[in-house]
């Protein structure tokens, strides 16, 4: 089977998307119970 290589995209492109997807979750981010505690039975109790 042939490996398909995608480019690596360069930094400015990785700053741009990170600003553009935190700027996405500002907006439209839900503010989920499991994301205040770092209680690692309560995070795990969300994923089930």
């Amino acid at each position: 089977m042939a490996s398909t290589k995608l480019p690596i995209p360069v930094a400015a492109a990785r700053r741009r998307f990170r600003r553009r997807l935190l700027t996405w979750y500002r907006r439209h981010g839900r503010d989920l119970p499991w994301r205040q505690t770092d209680d690692p039975y309560h995070i795990l109790v969300s994923e089930i």
